[in-house]
């Protein structure tokens, strides 16, 4: 699967009936090289998208060299909880999308009053942390 089907099946049915391709920075992103220390674009154009959908795909659809050297863990740290909730509702969505199990990408939300789960169980799966900077 290329990356921009794995973008258009995991967007489906955001915005309309059709999905809009992936941003160049998304697809590079995802395929090519190591992943930068910052990304700065601006607001509004899907860098939660381009980090959750890259990692996903360089750990799920790529080749063996970049799955293997691809951690099994995605942290995503943001300031608000309105912010962990909204990463939370794209992440789960995106994994119904993508038509992956639970068992295949766990997403765990480590925030003041919430339950986190087992997020510590099975290292050997892949999983998505997203909290606030204090819980995590």
């Amino acid at each position: 699967m290329t990356y921009d089907e794995f973008f258009q099946t995991a967007m489906a049915g955001q915005g309309g009936s059709i999905s809009m391709p992936p941003y160049p920075y998304q697809i590079k992103l995802a395929t090519q090289g190591a992943w930068p220390e910052l990304l700065h674009v601006p607001t509004g154009v899907g860098k939660t998208a381009a980090t959750v959908l890259g990692w996903l795909y360089r750990r799920q659809f790529a080749a063996d060299e970049t799955r293997r050297a691809t951690p099994r863990r995605l942290v995503y740290c943001l300031p608000m909880r309105t912010l962990v909730e909204q990463t939370r509702e794209a992440c789960l969505r995106w994994r119904t999308n993508l038509r992956l199990s639970e068992e295949q990408l766990a997403v765990h939300v480590l925030m003041g009053g919430e339950d986190a789960g087992h997020w510590d169980e099975h290292p050997e799966r892949d999983a998505i942390l997203i909290g606030t900077q204090d819980m995590l």
